[in-house]
C-alpha cells in the first residue's frame, strides 16, 4: 500500500483546487468544539489536546463550513463527503450542505451511543 500513497500537507483541500475533480471520497474529522464548549471541557482534555486540534470557532463549524464549500471542486461526480460533527451540529451541517448547489443527497450516521456523529453528502 505504501507505494500507492502520496502524502500532501495542505490547508484543507487547497493543494488540490483548480485541478481535476477526481477524488471519490473526502473524509474529515475537523475541529468542531465551540468556543463555549472549550471553556467547559474537563482539564484532562484541555491539558492533553491543544485548542487548535479541537476548537472550530464560535459555533464549532468554521472549518467544516470551508470544507463543505470547497469540496465539490475536487470530488468526482457521485463522490462523497463525510464529516464527523459535534453532538448538536448534524442538522446545521446538513442545512449548510443543502444550501450548496453541488450536492444532491445528504444523510447522517449515528455513533454507538445513538448520537448523530457523521454527516455525509454526495456530489452531483
Amino acid at each position: 500500500m505504501a507505494e500507492r500513497l502520496h502524502w500532501v500537507c495542505s490547508d484543507l483541500i487547497t493543494a488540490f483546487q483548480g485541478g481535476r475533480r477526481d477524488f471519490a471520497l473526502c473524509v474529515a474529522n475537523l475541529p468542531y468544539v465551540t468556543t463555549a464548549e472549550w471553556h467547559s471541557l474537563p482539564r484532562e482534555i484541555k491539558d492533553y489536546e491543544p485548542c487548535g486540534a479541537l476548537c472550530g470557532g464560535e459555533d464549532g463549524l468554521e472549518l467544516i463550513r470551508r470544507l463543505v464549500a470547497s469540496s465539490p471542486e475536487v470530488l468526482a461526480p457521485g463522490g462523497a463527503l463525510l464529516l464527523e460533527v459535534g453532538w448538536q451540529q448534524a442538522t446545521a451541517v446538513q442545512d449548510m450542505i443543502r444550501q450548496q448547489r453541488h450536492f444532491h443527497a445528504t444523510g447522517v450516521y449515528h455513533d454507538l451511543a445513538g448520537i448523530e456523529r457523521v454527516v455525509w453528502a454526495q456530489v452531483l
